[in-house]
């Protein structure tokens, strides 16, 4: 899951320095929960005519609550409280195309009402226009589905090109 641009950010160096110093939190946070992440400041134009866009995604067992409901049970209420779940226990979810999945994501550091990131260190709050520019900002889920090994894949095609993705939301 993640978010995506349709079009270049047209950074300033000074932004896109700061850009690059906000990533470098997000990993060094990220890693402490033990996940990863993919990123792209650039619109990539491939020579076979695909594209790399913007972007900024996780991996669907980053979210801090993935609860898989079977068919024809009743979800979660999602005006109850959800407690934090474990790493272990969100990589066991397997998806298919039959269970309800209710996911939650907590942070600090981005206010979703207000599009402006914030509690970041040195003062590198503000709108996140600032920061991508004046347009769409596509929150989406994808999968990115596995041919071979990950060496020959990463090799062979960038992880975000569009030609890889399976989009479902």
């Amino acid at each position: 899951f993640g978010m995506e641009l349709p079009k270049e950010t047209g950074l300033s160096w000074a932004t896109a320095c700061t850009v690059q110093c906000i990533v470098s939190f997000a990993s060094m946070l990220s890693a402490a929960r033990g996940v990863n992440f993919s990123h792209s400041l650039d619109l990539d134009k491939l020579g076979d005519g695909d594209v790399v866009r913007p972007h900024f995604a996780y991996p669907l067992h980053a979210v801090d609550v993935l609860i898989q409901t079977p068919a024809g049970e009743v979800p979660p209420n999602l005006t109850a409280p959800f407690e934090k779940m474990e790493l272990a226990d969100k990589q066991a979810v397997e998806l298919n195309t039959t269970d309800t999945f209710t996911m939650a994501v907590w942070t600090k550091y981005m206010d979703f009402v207000q599009w402006e990131l914030c509690n970041l260190p040195l003062g590198m709050n503000g709108a996140l226009h600032s920061y991508v520019g004046r347009q769409p900002v596509y929150l989406s889920a994808f999968w990115l589905p596995v041919s071979g090994s990950e060496e020959k894949a990463s090799r062979d095609r960038p992880e975000a090109a569009e030609s890889r993705k399976q989009v479902f939301m």
